[in-house]
């Protein structure tokens, strides 16, 4: 497994010039118009926009991508699931997956936002359909969303435990969102699951 410094940028590739840049790697995961002459709408990019493995047969049914580096426009995404493995995430911010119901679904019947992934913050996260949120071991520090995207973990009671139903949301650490860090996305301080867990989660 190879540890890569993940950097996440959202941006329009309608624009002239590539705007991945400013990853530091080789592999980013778009469904953007980069992809669109491609089978699928998603597709593996470098930071100059030129197609990773082009003769690779990606399909629309795909929903796991591996050792990627970065996460780039996803607005033509058709999946309601995502899933990255083999991977060490820095930062996650400004991403909208409005139409996935779970996120890093790791292993069969289990939901999980694998604890290397998000080591340092998530950044305004939008999802609104979501039936389960598992951050177990996730040291996360900084938690940044949307008020939409609030809304839907708030609203998911706690895992039961049942492998064969997992809805709801998994916690095993406190998280405490630094009020400097929600004043500069111009957010406030909110308690997550409050009554429901025995964690202190506070986000923006």
């Amino acid at each position: 497994m190879r540890a890569l410094a993940l950097a996440t940028i959202v941006a329009s590739a309608a624009a002239a010039a590539c705007p991945y840049g400013a990853v530091q790697g080789s592999r980013i995961v778009v469904a953007d118009n980069n992809c669109a002459q491609t089978a699928a709408k998603t597709c593996i990019i470098t930071s100059n926009c030129t197609k990773v493995d082009a003769d690779a047969v990606i399909l629309d049914k795909y929903n796991s991508f591996g050792e990627a580096d970065g996460v780039g426009d996803m607005t033509n995404y058709p999946n309601t699931g995502f899933n990255l493995f083999q991977n060490s995430i820095k930062t996650v911010s400004n991403i909208d997956f409005s139409d996935l119901t779970y996120l890093w679904h790791i292993f069969q019947r289990q939901v999980v936002w694998k604890s290397d992934l998000f080591v340092c913050q998530i950044g305004t996260l939008g999802f609104n359909n979501l039936t389960c949120s598992d951050i177990k071991n996730c040291p996360i520090s900084t938690f940044v969303v949307s008020a939409g995207t609030f809304g839907a973990l708030d609203a998911l009671q706690k895992w039961a435990g049942d492998a064969t139903v997992v809805t709801g949301f998994r916690v095993t650490q406190d998280i405490a969102t630094k009020a400097d860090t929600c004043s500069a996305n111009h957010g406030k301080i909110k308690q997550l699951w409050k009554g429901k867990t025995q964690y202190s989660i506070t986000q923006c």
